[in-house]
């Protein structure tokens, strides 16, 4: 395998250079037998491919692979490719989509063939010094030698703004230490980088975290890397998926997962992971956006810290009952789309919304102004008698359809009812971006020459979002009206604005 530098392997990802690995027994398949090197890089967009060189044991293999990859039909759904494998004292896990048939290399000079398989790897894991541990007949398991001491989980595309108020103390010494109230460390390797104000640190009672500015000389710079820190006991992997899912919302950008690294507490890397980010092509873009924060963050103060303190213990409560996930992901899925499309997937977000505070609630909503049945006995005369004046008309049908359906609220009616439950009252612009979404819902994708007025808008639903996913958290403070020139603090009760400008 590739050889890191402590120093490295402390500030960056496991894949900031590529992973190589070698004089390994591969399993067979999915790899072709006869492999002796494994080759995991990332490219510009930080995406993870796979190499794998070998020479052919062999000959028929390939005629084999490609005799049955031709039976696949077009547009099959094929499983992802996983492997599990020793290797150098630790053990391998690997998810790749392999190319269905390995290219050979036939070289005159030398009688074997030579193959190279490609791949893209999903997820790519290793854990180092590992003991055997049996368990009571049961299949041994392998355990680390070393016990955990903090886990940094690595993203990019982090914030932009100076929101970490902490200096970070590194010094060219015998040893390198990193001294930080939430955690120091000390190795036995000269250091890069200097002091500065580089992270934040989070006291959520039985949650703590520090997010740290991973330092520019290790990480691409266009990339603002950055990690989020899990001192031991370290939280199980739902509760820091959840952990970054908040603070990506309070520091209004999509943090993505690149990584993550498992340290003893002398600073040894005893766990590593790495992931295909879940970006599409454009993180570079992605990445170089503005930050937009929901709520004000003071530049710099302790605001984050005290924010994410209030926050992160209430998003742990009603993650799973409310659904906030689901919604959190539509809502970025809307920041990150084109005008006015981002209109439709807003609505879906804030309705999403609507449906997990109902069913956390216990409260129930059948979308009726009126109960079908007391609707029936109201209008049962007048709707025969339409009936009957209808009878000779073609649409006779479909229109005493929507006269029957009258006691059932539309869409919107729905959510705002939900509004009027949450105490939250809408402005002019809210209402008015609430109506907009119908353009897109209904067919029209382009904004034409009203991209002023759709921008408008999409700020508007943002911003709608925003206030009603902070009012579910049961958030006080104030939140940033993106509907207004210079985005101004407002109550979390008081509309926004809406000013074209």
């Amino acid at each position: 395998m590739t050889e890191h530098t402590l120093e490295r392997s402390l500030e960056w990802e496991p894949a900031a250079e590529p992973i190589v690995v070698e004089h390994v027994a591969f399993p067979t398949p999915p790899f072709v037998a006869g492999m002796r090197k494994l080759t995991i890089q990332r490219d510009e967009q930080f995406r993870l491919a796979l190499l794998a060189e070998g020479f052919l044991e062999n000959r028929n293999e390939l005629m084999i692979r490609r005799e049955a990859t031709d039976k696949i039909p077009a547009g099959t759904f094929v499983d992802l490719d996983e492997a599990t494998f020793e290797a150098h004292g630790g053990w391998c896990s690997l998810t790749v989509a392999l190319h269905d048939v390995p290219d050979a290399v036939f070289a005159s000079d030398d009688p074997r063939i030579r193959f190279q398989q490609r791949g893209r790897v999903f997820c790519f894991a290793r854990t180092w010094s590992q003991k055997f541990v049996a368990h009571d007949g049961r299949e041994p398991n392998l355990e680390p030698l070393c016990t955990p001491a903090w886990r940094s989980d690595w993203f990019v595309n982090g914030p932009h703004d100076p929101v970490c108020m902490r200096s970070t103390r590194r010094r060219r010494q015998v040893v390198f230490s990193r001294e930080r109230q939430f955690g120091s460390v000390k190795l036995p390797e000269l250091p890069q980088g200097g002091d500065g104000r580089d992270h934040f640190v989070v006291d959520a009672g039985p949650i703590g975290f520090a997010l740290c500015k991973v330092p520019k000389e290790v990480a691409p710079e266009w990339c603002n890397g950055i990690s989020i820190e899990f001192r031991a006991p370290i939280p199980h992997a739902e509760t820091r998926t959840a952990v970054w899912e908040i603070v990506s919302f309070a520091l209004g950008r999509r943090l993505i997962p690149i990584g993550s690294t498992v340290y003893d507490e002398t600073g040894w890397a005893i766990e590593e992971e790495v992931l295909n980010p879940i970006s599409g092509d454009g993180l570079r873009e992605l990445c170089s956006e503005d930050d937009m924060p929901p709520i004000p963050l003071r530049i710099p103060s302790a605001d984050i810290e005290a924010v994410l303190a209030k926050l992160v213990p209430r998003y742990l409560e009603l993650r799973d009952s409310m659904d906030l996930r689901n919604a959190l992901w539509g809502y970025w899925s809307a920041c990150e789309a084109a005008t006015p499309i981002d209109l439709a997937i807003f609505r879906a977000s804030v309705e999403a919304l609507k449906k997990g505070w109902y069913a956390a609630s216990g409260g129930r909503s059948d979308g009726n102004y009126m109960s079908k049945e007391s609707f029936d006995e109201v209008s049962g005369d007048s709707l025969r008698l339409i009936e009957e004046r209808l009878a000779k008309h073609p649409a006779a049908k479909e229109i005493l359809n929507n006269l029957r359906r009258a006691y059932r609220m539309s869409g919107n009616e729905e959510v705002r009812m939900f509004f009027a439950r949450i105490g939250l009252q809408l402005g002019a612009i809210e209402e008015a971006a609430m109506r907009a979404a119908n353009v897109p819902a209904h067919g029209t994708m382009t904004p034409g020459g009203k991209m002023k007025e759709y921008v408008v808008h999409g700020r508007a639903y943002r911003t709608l979002f925003a206030r009603t996913f902070l009012r579910l958290l049961g958030y006080d403070g104030q939140y940033l009206d993106r509907t207004a020139p210079g985005f101004p603090s407002r109550a979390l009760g008081e509309p926004a604005s809406g000013s074209a400008g």
